[in-house]
């Protein structure tokens, strides 16, 4: 039996590998300069469809920008190249997202922040240091060869050691993905504390349910069904829906009408 689901597994890849259509098309020729994104400028052209409910289409906004959903209309221009013409990997390796679920490597502490090995020692224990804190003090003890298996972090810990990664690359476009949303109120304040201080001249995109947690924003684009229907700074946006939940409040509910219980009796 093992042989045979064994055998069904390479056959099923094999199959995979030969019948599934690559998603680099031979359109995506356009090579940006290197030190592309410097300004981090996104504009979304002609998609139809950011805070918003589950189902409203934030997620949609993320993959189309990195592209790992096709878009039938529009294009998404940053820094005025659309990024329908140039190779994915690219355009991927430029900008940096955090997801909900933080993602630790298999491996060292300095392969963790810095997987692509482009930072020396100094660069990367900075990172750590302006970020982590505590939590770099207490693997700063084995030192950036230690694995992270060996030395266990909770959920807060493993998002502030993503986010000295976001800090230590320093492209101009960050995106996240709910990142507060499973970590305490202390490293959600550390973490908002980072962003301002390290992101302040970048462009960054925040996924979120609520517009409390992205309040420090320039701009909120609010969702729902794929279409944006509230633009704006995020104390307007507070300011509009507190005045419509106070209309609410005082509006008189509607007297339901009242249907009589009869009960029969049989002899």
């Amino acid at each position: 039996m093992e042989v045979e689901n064994s055998i069904g597994t390479v056959s099923r890849k094999k199959a995979f590998e030969e019948e599934t259509p690559s998603e680099h098309l031979l359109t995506e020729q356009i090579a940006p300069p290197v030190d592309w994104p410097m300004k981090g400028e996104i504009r979304f052209q002609q998609i139809s469809g950011i805070c918003g409910r589950t189902g409203s289409g934030k997620s949609s906004v993320i993959l189309s920008i990195l592209r790992l959903a096709e878009m039938v209309q529009g294009d998404v221009v940053i820094d005025g190249i659309p990024i329908a013409d140039m190779p994915r990997n690219t355009l991927r390796r430029s900008i940096t997202v955090m997801p909900q679920d933080s993602l630790i490597l298999f491996g060292t502490v300095r392969f963790n922040v810095d997987p692509f090995s482009q930072h020396g020692d100094e660069a990367i224990v900075t990172a750590l240091e302006e970020v982590c804190g505590v939590v770099w003090k207490l693997l700063s003890r084995r030192g950036l060869d230690a694995t992270l298996e060996s030395s266990p972090l909770w959920r807060g810990q493993k998002q502030l050691s993503c986010l000295a990664r976001a800090v230590l690359n320093g492209f101009q476009i960050l995106i996240l993905d709910e990142v507060t949303s499973n970590v305490d109120a202390a490293t959600e304040r550390k973490m908002m504390d980072v962003l301002r201080a390290q992101f302040a001249d970048s462009t960054v995109i925040s996924i979120a349910h609520h517009l409390q947690t992205v309040r420090d924003f320039d701009r909120i684009l609010v969702l729902d069904g794929g279409r944006g229907v509230e633009w704006g700074h995020p104390d307007d946006l507070l300011g509009r829906r507190s005045k419509r939940e106070k209309k609410k409040r005082k509006a008189p509910h509607p007297i339901s009408p009242i249907t009589p219980s009869v009960r029969y009796s049989g002899e």
